[in-house]
C-alpha cells in the first residue's frame, strides 16, 4: 500500500479539475504530461480515443489504474507504456473484447486480478516494474479481504468479512474501517 502525499487532478476541461481539485484537497494540473511524470498512481477514466500523455513521462514504479477506453476504439495509455508493464485486469475475455487500450497496444493482460490475490501470478518482481490495472467491467463486483479488520459495509449487503473470502456485491459503496487491503473490482 502507498501513502498518498498530493493528488493532481488534470482534466481536458479546466474547469472541472478546478471543481474537483477544490473538493478533494488536491491541486489541478495543467499539462497531463507533467502531472503523470510527478506521479507515483495514476488514474485514468475517459472517453480518450488516443493517449493521454506521452510514454517517456512514466517514471520506473510507476503504478496506473485505467479505468476508462472501454471499448476497441479508444485509448487513454500509451502503447509503449502497457507493452512493458505488468498489466492486470479483472477479466481476461472482457479485455480483450472492450479494453480500447490493450487492442490498439497488442497487449494481452499478464492475468487478472483474481489471479495475483490467490497467488497464481505474481506481483511486481522489482521496484522499477510499471504496472497497470486495466478495468472494463464497470462495476462492484467483489471485495477480497486480505487480513481481519475491523470493517463496516454500507449499501452492499456485506455482514462476514471472513479473511480470505470473495464476496458477490451489488453495486454500491464499502466504506473501510481501518488500512487493511480491500479491493473493489
Amino acid at each position: 500500500v502507498r501513502p498518498i502525499g498530493d493528488v493532481l487532478i488534470w482534466s481536458r476541461n479546466p474547469e472541472h479539475a478546478e471543481r474537483l481539485a477544490a473538493e478533494t484537497g488536491g491541486s489541478a494540473a495543467t499539462d497531463a504530461g507533467e502531472a503523470a511524470h510527478a506521479a507515483d498512481v495514476i488514474c485514468t477514466a475517459t472517453p480518450a480515443t488516443a493517449p493521454l500523455f506521452g510514454a517517456e513521462v512514466i517514471r520506473p514504479g510507476t503504478h496506473l489504474n485505467a479505468m476508462g477506453a472501454a471499448i476497441p476504439e479508444m485509448a487513454e495509455i500509451p502503447p509503449d507504456t502497457l507493452e512493458r508493464a505488468l498489466v492486470i485486469v479483472e477479466d481476461r475475455a472482457a479485455a480483450e473484447a472492450e479494453a480500447g487500450d490493450l487492442i490498439q497496444a497488442g497487449v494481452s493482460p499478464a492475468g487478472t486480478l483474481e489471479d495475483l490475490l490467490t497467488g497464481r501470478l505474481e506481483g511486481r518482481s522489482g521496484p522499477g516494474v510499471v504496472t497497470v490495472f486495466k478495468s472494463v467491467e464497470g462495476s462492484l463486483r467483489f471485495v477480497y479481504k486480505a487480513s481481519p479488520a475491523d470493517y463496516s459495509a454500507c449499501n452492499v449487503g456485506v455482514t462476514d468479512w471472513e479473511p480470505g473470502t470473495w464476496h458477490q456485491l451489488e453495486a454500491g459503496w464499502t466504506q473501510l474501517a481501518s488500512g487493511d487491503l480491500i479491493i473493489v473490482l
